[in-house]
């Protein structure tokens, strides 16, 4: 890229990133630009007031999730699987694919934009080993209806109550394909599943359910975005691991616990959280 074109990228970020300027002169950005961090590039979506793509506008790649990132590169180390679903605008998916040219990722989004950032990621980086697939994950195949959130560009999901609104707020909605992670590993005839992540604003329980055969036998660790509103209700993703032999690792903590002393912890908590949840025959990975 030559010089014009870096002092171009650098201006757009720095003239979107104000989030009261953008409100005041009313502007709604569609494009992308890009961040750099250990010498790769990880492109944004402009029109982010809140999410993934804010964040790296304003604090870049190093600040985000760090104990997610470090977890995620031990568990899928050089030759790993990883299924990223609800991957955005893939800093997982990156961060895990230029682990090395033996990794393989596959990034689940049907969102357009997303996939744009992402596409945009991999051709800059040459990453030969990551595939985007424009699917949203459930727990049955056929098409369904994806809400999109105006304001928080990771806050798009099937659920339409999990993005929050108010009285202007008309939402955009579509109609996406889904899949699920079972019949996906059945049709690439996968070996091996090293790592799913599951971050799909309230959708997560129904994801779990559609890969119950891929982790019941294929044995992954399973990182799922969590929240103490589910927790002793239908969708309590405690409940989903009880007879399966999984454990739990707190991110933010590196705290290894059981999945009673985590339901008991968690519970109290009400807002959103990660956890990594693991069989407990994969322990070492995180010890």
């Amino acid at each position: 890229m030559n010089l014009l074109e870096r002092i171009w990228n650098f201006l757009v970020i720095q003239f979107y990133k104000p989030r009261w300027l953008r409100r005041t002169l009313g502007l709604k950005p569609e494009g992308i630009a890009y961040v750099k961090y250990e010498g790769k590039k990880y492109y944004v979506f402009l029109g982010d007031l809140y999410g993934p793509s804010y964040h790296l506008m304003h604090w870049g790649v190093s600040t985000y999730e760090p104990g997610n990132r470090r977890y995620i590169r031990k568990v899928v180390g050089r030759d790993g699987v990883f299924l990223d679903i609800g991957s955005n605008i893939g800093i997982f998916s990156m961060v895990a694919a230029l682990q090395g040219p033996n990794v393989r990722v596959y990034a689940f989004d049907p969102d357009e934009k997303a996939q744009e950032c992402l596409k945009a990621s991999v051709g800059a980086n040459k990453c030969q080993n990551l595939e985007i697939l424009p699917y949203a994950v459930s727990d049955s195949e056929g098409n369904g209806i994806f809400f999109l959130d105006g304001k928080n560009h990771g806050g798009n999901s099937l659920e339409q109550t999990s993005i929050e609104t108010d009285a202007d707020t008309v939402l955009e909605r579509k109609t996406v394909r889904l899949t699920t992670v079972d019949n996906f590993v059945k049709e690439r005839a996968l070996p091996k599943v090293d790592l799913i992540k599951i971050d799909v604003q309230s959708h997560e329980h129904e994801v779990l359910l559609g890969a119950y055969q891929t982790i019941n036998s294929l044995r992954p660790v399973v990182f799922v975005e969590c929240t103490s509103v589910h927790i002793g209700g239908p969708k309590d993703p405690f409940d989903f691991f009880q007879d399966i032999g999984y454990e739990v690792l707190d991110p933010l903590t590196n705290s290894l616990l059981t999945l009673e002393e985590a339901r008991n912890l968690y519970k109290q908590k009400a807002a959103y959280y990660d956890l990594f949840f693991f069989p407990k025959e994969k322990k070492h990975i995180f010890a």
